[in-house]
């Protein structure tokens, strides 16, 4: 999630991009992208999901203003769709190494876009102070804007509940003997709702799977990234309730790439249960605790007692409980 590092109260009418008191760079900071979720939106999408990727060496800051370009195919030139906006000047800071999400609404410049080729244009900041002070850089994401359907995928923004939802930490497994990442090489995202407690898996985007399904509250509780070759899971353990608010409590794996659950353990009545993968080991610890969250969206545990561990060799998982 981004952290708003420096928030200005004044809300002041900027024209974008125009020199606003320093030049601006015309090359981006080489690492620094910024990319649009899908290729093609549909004629009357209000909101647009982007991903900012900081690979660079350095910190750097984005914040909330930004214009939107229209492309004119028979000038061949790009154009101001209006410049007569306000916005909030919020800085976001983003770390090397780090990515991050924002969403960019586009009802603030018509109602209805026509049918087109557009792009975001907005800006950074290299958070490394000069002599000169911060230096900025343009940045821009391109997208289309189509009525044809076939061309058109489904958003992470589409999804129902996703308002109502907060997303789960998804921690990487660090085993010995597998080339392991930090994160997906695909984008993958974790969401529980806030009221069902049910958990939504969403790939690239436009998959969405559901897991941890049923009555009660807390559902998933940890969840944890594995990658070996082509193979990659998420491994998570989750509680429910039963009808006499009893915890039945599960350990599942999802296979990304066949995208289905291929492991539903037994259930476990009367704790909640969590699935860790050590530094270097070639296994997950499993083990009995309590868990709760507060209204926040915070939450904690206390350690009951090790149950296990979920073994993973050669694409397969052996679970052994004590």
């Amino acid at each position: 999630m981004k952290k708003a590092v420096i928030a200005f109260t004044l809300i002041l009418i900027l024209f974008l991009l125009t020199g606003c008191g320093q030049q601006l760079n015309k090359n981006e900071l080489a690492g620094v992208t910024l990319t649009t979720e899908l290729e093609y939106y549909a004629v009357g999408t209000k909101r647009i999901l982007a991903f900012w990727e900081n690979n660079s060496e350095i910190p750097i800051m984005y914040g909330e203003p930004w214009q939107l370009e229209k492309f004119d195919f028979d000038k061949e030139k790009w154009s101001t769709v209006r410049s007569d906006l306000a916005f909030i000047l919020i800085g976001y800071d983003l770390l090397p190494g780090k990515s991050d999400k924002h969403t960019y609404g586009l009802s603030i410049y018509d109602d209805n876009i026509a049918e087109g080729r557009y792009r975001i244009r907005t800006d950074f900041h290299d958070s490394n102070i000069t002599g000169n002070g911060l230096k900025s850089y343009n940045i821009f994401a391109e997208f289309n804007v189509t009525s044809d359907k076939s061309l058109i995928k489904k958003s992470e923004l589409d999804y129902d509940d996703l308002e109502n939802s907060r997303e789960i930490p998804v921690w990487p497994a660090f085993f010995s003997g597998i080339d392991y990442k930090r994160s997906p090489d695909f984008p993958v995202r974790v969401y529980k709702n806030k009221y069902t407690f049910d958990t939504t898996i969403v790939i690239n985007g436009e998959d969405y799977y559901s897991i941890a399904e049923g009555t009660g509250s807390w559902g998933v509780v940890t969840c944890n990234y594995l990658e070996d070759g082509d193979d990659k899971y998420l491994i998570y353990s989750y509680s429910r309730e039963d009808e006499n608010k009893v915890k039945i409590s599960y350990i599942g794996i999802f296979d990304l790439i066949s995208r289905k659950e291929i492991f539903l353990s037994e259930p476990f009545l009367g704790f909640d249960i969590t699935v860790n993968a050590p530094w270097g080991t070639n296994f997950f610890s499993v083990a009995f605790m309590t868990y709760f969250e507060d209204e926040n969206g915070g939450s904690g545990s206390s350690f009951v007692r090790e149950l296990g561990y979920l073994e993973y060799a050669d694409g397969k998982f052996n679970l052994s409980v004590h």
